[in-house]
């Protein structure tokens, strides 16, 4: 069976292609803005003429941070959803026999647990809505081509992921990457203070990218429900506030850390409800918070020449 993978250059990309059992189970053929620009459909087309693909996961959008949806939030939601009909249509025409689609956790109402049941009963946060509203937009699509064709696209929806790869370029990265560049890069250039956005109160819970490619997996082979998504993560959260402590102490950052209350903090708290993860799957391992963000910090500080 060959597996295509858009959006294979990201870190979630990266660690699909690096996943184990995926490679066993799969031909994988990965898939780069460079080589086939998903938002033009003849080269999506030439795409999977090219690799004519048994299964699709779906990455490729266009996403950032809070100050990045803010800047530009039609070329987000146009580009996300360009891309997204062309690959679901395509994959239709083509017969593939499941797509399933990253769905961020910006595409639920703005409610502090998220249900997938709930998953269309209300706008997402003002904040990241342009996001929010194209992963939702793909969902929709999905409902739609199996009402007609009975074609297989499902979506499924994590909170922020992080790990080796992930963009560390502040004018995008989140909030992860971001503590992680900051602490690292204030610890080695001998920074006496570092001033974080908002009030450090809201919640956030993370998943390693690694985590991600494995449940990808399972969903690919296990869930089938085009219309609503299913969520995957460890059902717990933290402050950011508490989170920037945490990287620091993994850092060893020793500077003083101060919120800027005057900027924005975005939404207050947003948990997945992860039950019919259990259900579906049974209980799942997560790889814990310090374990994470030390493999994070370390492949950095290697990347970048900073251990």
């Amino acid at each position: 069976m060959k597996l295509l993978i858009t959006g294979s250059n990201s870190m979630i990309g990266k660690a699909l292609l690096r996943n184990d059992h995926l490679k066993e189970k799969y031909e994988i053929v990965g898939a780069t803005h460079s080589g086939h620009d998903l938002c033009d459909y003849s080269e999506a087309y030439d795409l999977f003429k090219e690799t004519k693909p048994d299964y699709v996961i779906h990455l490729a959008s266009l996403n950032g941070n809070i100050e990045y949806n803010s800047k530009y939030p039609s070329s987000i939601f146009m580009e996300t959803t360009e891309m997204a009909l062309n690959v679901l249509r395509i994959s239709q025409q083509f017969a593939v026999k499941k797509v399933v689609s990253a769905i961020s956790s910006c595409a639920y109402p703005s409610n502090n647990i998220l249900r997938e049941s709930e998953f269309f009963n209300g706008e997402p946060h003002g904040s990241i809505e342009s996001h929010g509203f194209a992963k939702r937009y793909i969902v929709e699509l999905s409902r739609q081509l199996y009402r007609q064709y009975g074609f297989i696209s499902v979506g499924m929806c994590f909170n922020t992921a992080y790990g080796p790869h992930d963009n560390f370029n502040l004018n995008k990265t989140k909030v992860m990457a971001s503590l992680i560049k900051r602490f690292v890069d204030a610890k080695k250039g001998g920074t006496e203070k570092v001033t974080l956005w908002g009030t450090g109160c809201p919640h956030r819970e993370f998943i390693y990218a690694d985590d991600v490619a494995r449940m990808f997996g399972l969903v690919l082979e296990k869930y089938s429900d085009p219309f609503y998504p299913i969520n995957v993560g460890c059902g717990k959260d933290i402050s950011i506030r508490e989170l920037a402590t945490l990287v620091a102490d993994e850092v060893g950052y020793t500077g003083n850390v101060v919120f800027d209350t005057s900027k924005p903090d975005g939404q207050v708290k947003k948990l997945l409800c992860n039950e019919k993860m259990e259900k579906h799957f049974g209980p799942q391992s997560f790889t814990s918070l310090h374990e994470g963000i030390r493999k994070t910090v370390d492949w950095y500080e290697s990347e970048y020449n900073y251990s």
